[in-house]
């Protein structure tokens, strides 16, 4: 699948999977997932970005409203899976081996001290035995 430049998507279904509403945007791991051609086992559940302003579940979806909608970028995409679908070792093991290690240093370097880029660094090298070329995060402070 090629790349688009949007992570989120504008779409009616996904992988085969009708969302709830006719156009929906994708986020967190389905926006991933899309944008870099992922091929693995779909998560249980999936995220998009309704544009009606009611959070709600239909199965296998998370629909949240416009104001949870993620920064188009690789790591509000990532930050907002962490947060509002936890952790998926698959759906990241499978961005690793995809996604450029320079753009995962990226994130981790513009917020060292960030408790979503610390656990993205801690995934990534733990997850391909690779280690970034980063300098020790510093204590955050308290």
């Amino acid at each position: 699948m090629a790349q688009t430049t949007s992570f989120a998507q504008t779409v009616s279904s996904f992988h085969g999977l009708a969302l709830p509403e006719a156009e929906m945007s994708l986020a967190g791991y389905s926006a991933l997932i899309g944008h870099f051609g992922l091929r693995l086992p779909l998560p249980d559940r999936l995220a998009a970005i309704s544009a009606k302003h009611r959070r709600y579940e239909k199965e296998p979806w998370l629909v949240f409203t416009p104001k949870h909608k993620p920064e188009d970028t690789l790591a509000g995409h990532l930050t907002f899976a962490f947060k509002h679908e936890g952790i998926d070792l698959a759906v990241l093991k499978a961005l690793f081996d995809t996604a450029a290690p320079a753009a995962i240093a990226r994130i981790i370097k513009d917020e060292p001290t960030g408790a979503y880029a610390r656990r993205l660094w801690f995934f990534y090298e733990w997850l391909t035995g690779r280690t970034l070329d980063i300098p020790d995060a510093m204590r955050a402070p308290i």
